[in-house]
């Protein structure tokens, strides 16, 4: 991927920093807008590693048209931990917004649900850093911190946003990828006593190796983010380890209407957030109400343990440092609407 021409390039790092943060913000809102309205098909895959050992593997994948959409996460457990299921265990969910309303339907528990559209709902690249989108990210930075740095030979612009819970962002944008971040620097500090031991900060380190680029548009192609803790004596102990990689990408992919809104099974038991009820899917579209067996039956868990909903954003990858620590960093996107 060869991003800006060497020349505009070079137009660019002679920019006061001040000025190419300004241009940088612009392009940025602009590739948002665009990868928003796009119709596209992708897949992606990571690897989340938990104190070195591979804990699990999941694949992602979007069909998206404007703002509708339909997704399938699919995690696969790969080392049993007290936070996670046995080895093996699958988890799977699926989503789609069809212009009208949300519907979430997750196979091993047989349990959907229907809710109202609330809110922005973000393509996933919008969103790939973090849980706003990158521009959200970047009206917070203090315009007055962006600075022309070298880092692994190329000239980037940093910049840095503070926030009111000890936690500062650090952006390193890259002028020849479309001002994309090559780095994202979360750093934590953690109050006396939060956590056991003497650890004074938790970090989390997002690398982007590749980008990928369609038309104008640049994308994140392979990209790793690792969360670690250091000590009072400087001492880091890395915690947890997520690789992210985007294996395919379909630009204007054949759709219809049908694409974009889930069937519950028969036998499903279904939470209507809009219509304020719950019942069992019968044949041809039917609702069955819910008995007292199934009524009184014990929710069943997914793979990792958890029922997660995903929320308005549908925050796939977070840099939450609390959830980076249960789940290796790695938390797909959750509706708000879920009780």
């Amino acid at each position: 991927m060869s991003g800006l021409a060497p020349f505009l390039v070079a137009l660019c790092v002679h920019q006061s920093p001040a000025d190419a943060f300004s241009a940088a913000l612009a392009v940025i809102e602009h590739q948002e807008q665009t990868l928003d309205a796009l119709q596209i098909d992708y897949v992606v895959q990571s690897k989340a590693v938990l104190a070195g050992i591979e804990a699990q593997r999941s694949e992602y994948q979007e069909l998206r048209s404007g703002d509708r959409f339909r997704t399938t996460r699919r995690t696969t457990t790969q080392a049993s931990t007290k936070d996670l299921a046995a080895v093996g265990a699958v988890d799977e969910d699926l989503g789609s917004f069809d212009g009208s309303g949300f519907r979430q339907f997750a196979p091993q528990s047989r349990q959907g649900v229907i809710s109202a559209r609330d809110g922005v709902d973000h393509a996933f690249f919008v969103t790939a850093y973090g849980a706003k989108s990158l521009r959200e990210e970047l009206e917070q930075v203090d315009p007055m911190t962006a600075t022309w740095v070298e880092h692994s030979g190329r000239r980037l612009l940093k910049c840095s946003a503070t926030h009111q819970n000890r936690r500062v962002r650090e952006f390193y944008l890259d002028p020849a990828a479309e001002w994309q971040p090559r780095r994202i620097v979360t750093t934590m500090e953690v109050p006396p006593g939060a956590v056991p031991g003497d650890i004074v900060q938790d970090v989390v380190r997002i690398e982007v190796g590749e980008f990928l680029r369609e038309g104008r548009v640049v994308l994140p192609r392979m990209f790793q983010q690792v969360a670690e803790q250091v000590s009072a004596a400087g001492k880091q102990t890395v915690y947890s380890d997520a690789r992210i990689e985007v294996k395919s990408v379909r630009l204007n992919p054949p759709v219809n209407d049908d694409d974009f809104r889930i069937s519950f099974p028969e036998g499903t038991r279904v939470r209507d957030l809009v219509r304020g009820k719950e019942y069992v899917e019968g044949r041809s579209g039917s609702e069955r109400p819910i008995d007292s067996a199934t009524r009184n039956a014990a929710p069943v868990t997914q793979a990792g343990g958890l029922w997660i909903w995903w929320a308005d954003s549908r925050i796939w990858l977070a840099v939450s440092l609390a959830v980076c620590g249960l789940m290796a960093g790695i938390v797909w996107r959750q509706r708000r609407q879920a009780a």
